[in-house]
């Protein structure tokens, strides 16, 4: 087989100012992630074929919130933020038969997480500048298992068409809030997809059309509202909440046509419907 061994580390330095009329907001945010994959795929010349790995993730996150409106409220969060995730996964592909093939596979995912916040808010008839209230910590811990099965089926030479369901998750975390309603839940996705992928006339012509439905629970959604400060004060900040349920489903289809070696035309058109069936932002 073949030994995939991916380190990796990035750091990112962001400043944002935003402004409407009356209500201003600097979000400053840097961060240090470290992370290694490392991963077996064995041979394509078998029936059975796999795809084993770990996976690590680390991150310590400092950040400011700073929200204000004038003297009437204003609002300075400065969380610190670490998290460690660990994964293991594996994929497995059989050949049934000649032309069709079965790929089942796993993951299993452990992440924790740990904040420690201070925040300072004041507005009318308090003093302009901000008091510091207790700074507060919080730790979490998540673990999922998430899979996915499907069939492939070559239908021609140039030609495969393929189906499968599976199953994803993004785990939860810390908002700019004091506790307890700081935190929000994991998102969870059952994502279903059939497709095919054609190619004809010595392969200048190319044919490509896919169907998704991604059926969400507590879906994620963010923004600036109303979070709890210190002595049950409420002020403008950055939130998260879990929309109760929520979907997506589209098609796609995309033709390239090259007639020659020197031309080639491109369509892609798109259809996506999405709803949130429950979501309460207030």
């Amino acid at each position: 087989g073949t030994l995939t061994v991916i380190p990796a580390y990035r750091r990112s330095d962001v400043n944002v100012l935003t402004y409407l009329p009356g209500f201003a907001g600097t979000i400053k945010d840097v961060a240090e992630q470290s992370s290694l994959e490392v991963r077996l795929a064995s041979n394509e010349d078998q029936r059975l074929r796999y795809v084993l790995g770990v996976f690590y993730f680390g991150e310590n996150q400092i950040t400011e919130n700073f929200f204000r409106q004038g003297n009437i409220s204003t609002t300075r969060f400065t969380p610190r933020l670490s998290t460690e995730s660990i994964a293991a996964f594996g994929q497995l592909t059989f050949d049934i038969a000649d032309t069709l093939r079965i790929v089942a596979g796993g993951r299993y995912t452990k992440e924790d997480k740990e904040q420690f916040t201070s925040v300072a808010a004041g507005g009318l008839p308090g003093p302009v500048t901000p008091p510091l209230s207790a700074p507060f910590t919080g730790d979490l811990s998540f673990e999922k298992f998430t899979w996915k099965a499907g069939l492939e089926w070559d239908a021609g030479p140039a030609s495969l068409v393929y189906a499968n369901v599976a199953t994803g998750f993004k785990s939860g975390g810390f908002f700019v809030a004091q506790p307890p309603n700081n935190t929000f839940a994991p998102e969870e996705l059952t994502a279903y997809t059939v497709g095919a992928k054609n190619r004809f006339f010595d392969n200048k012509l190319q044919l490509n059309i896919e169907a998704f439905y991604w059926d969400y629970k507590d879906q994620q959604i963010t923004f600036v509202g109303g979070v709890r400060t210190a002595g049950g004060i409420f002020a403008q900040g950055s939130t998260t909440v879990n929309a109760g349920k929520s979907r997506i489903y589209g098609v796609e289809f995309e033709a390239k046509f090259a007639p020659s070696r020197n031309d080639l035309f491109n369509l892609n058109v798109q259809y996506l419907n999405g709803k949130y069936d429950r979501l309460q932002t207030a």
